[in-house]
């Protein structure tokens, strides 16, 4: 990705929620984060981002119409889920990847044709590599992480309901247990 680059985050869970910082932290500004819940998308708006509810906007014509009809220069899946593959493949510039970061539950049907009438791919990445880590580092360190509104710590005596229970049910996003808190 580069400056000036149009950018889709699907999922705005901690790892879209990672990968719209890192984005940012490199410089590209047009990154939308494609978003079924509410919840999701209002602490990920808090922080600044621009969303798209997938639910009620056509999210590929949104992109063809705010690039002049080129799609999204790439496109993130930190969903997993089948609708948010189709519909990052649908606003997918021709000739430009969609990485996969997403842990898939189920097997996903993939939409060959599209990818072959968009000469697009698909990447997947699970990884990290040493600058990865430098990169993200720097980035911390530089204050660019914003955790307000997504992460709340908690004590060891609350894991199981503001923890487990809260996170499965969607009532938050990501809990740091500490031992400190009483």
């Amino acid at each position: 990705m580069n400056p000036g680059d149009t950018a889709l985050v699907f999922g705005a869970g901690p790892i879209g929620i990672g990968l719209w910082f890192a984005l940012r932290g490199t410089g590209v500004e047009d990154v939308r984060v494609v978003e079924p819940s509410a919840t999701r998308r209002g602490a990920i708006e808090r922080l600044g981002a621009h969303t798209l509810d997938p639910t009620a906007q056509d999210v590929p014509a949104i992109v063809a119409e705010a690039t002049d009809g080129r799609g999204a220069d790439a496109c993130y899946d930190a969903a997993g889920v089948a609708p948010a593959v189709a519909t990052a493949l649908d606003s997918l510039g021709a000739g430009r990847p969609m990485v996969s970061v997403a842990i898939y539950e189920t097997p996903l049907v993939t939409p060959l044709l599209d990818l072959v009438l968009g000469e697009s791919r698909i990447q997947g990445s699970l990884c990290y590599t040493h600058e990865d880590y430098r990169a993200v580092i720097e980035l911390m360190a530089g204050g660019h992480y914003d955790t307000t509104g997504w992460m709340e710590k908690i004590a060891m005596r609350d894991v199981v309901e503001e923890g487990f229970e809260a996170l499965h049910a969607g009532r938050k996003m990501k809990v740091l247990v500490d031992p400190s808190l009483v």
